[in-house]
């Protein structure tokens, strides 16, 4: 067991070129980048878990019980471990991810919007942002298939804050339950 092992996480939106004209171009990754970004990772010794593994190898590592059980599998000699995560679930993870994570033979976790499920971004729509297809039911079933973990990100995508406590609260319920009924499985992470 490593002393002193790293956890990183990294956070992506969309892959593909920016289109040039997008209101918020930091969303984009080029495929060619993503795949650099995985390869040097792995050739730097992380092992890309999904979120839920992480969380198990994290509890082995600092004391969990349970964690020691369900991390058995995931824990490795270099102590390095990383998570690719992907708000929001553009067509794009699927489009122009999906094939550089089985390339590199690595897992991540896709954070959908459980209402635009096949639809578009219609809360960057309405901020000024190019319509972005959004991932659709198959899509989502052959990435869990493969291990992909599915995690909840509303239904509509609205600012928590700045909605009534009970409606973020259903925003943030009725999503994690349409996901699970979607995927027959259970979804872990918000």
């Amino acid at each position: 067991m490593a002393k002193n092992p790293k956890f990183v996480i990294l956070l992506y939106h969309k892959i593909g070129m920016n289109p040039g004209n997008a209101k918020f171009p930091g969303l984009y990754v080029a495929e060619s980048d993503f795949d650099r970004q995985i390869k040097y990772l792995k050739s730097s010794g992380y092992a890309f878990l999904t979120l839920s593994e992480l969380k198990a190898v994290y509890d082995y590592y600092y004391g969990n019980e349970k964690g020691r059980v369900d991390a058995a599998a995931h824990v490795n000699e270099t102590g390095k471990y990383a998570a690719i995560t992907f708000d929001d679930g553009s067509k794009s993870v699927y489009s122009g991810g999906f094939d550089v994570l089985r390339s590199n033979g690595v897992k991540a976790t896709v954070f959908m919007v459980s209402g635009l499920v096949g639809g578009l971004n219609d809360w960057d729509i309405e901020n000024g942002e190019n319509a972005d297809e959004m991932l659709n039911a198959s899509e989502l079933r052959e990435m869990a298939g493969y291990g992909v973990e599915i995690g909840a990100h509303t239904r509509t995508h609205p600012h928590l804050t700045a909605i009534a406590p009970e409606e973020a609260l259903a925003e943030m319920a009725d999503s994690k339950k349409s996901l699970e009924d979607l995927l027959g499985g259970k979804v872990n992470f918000f």
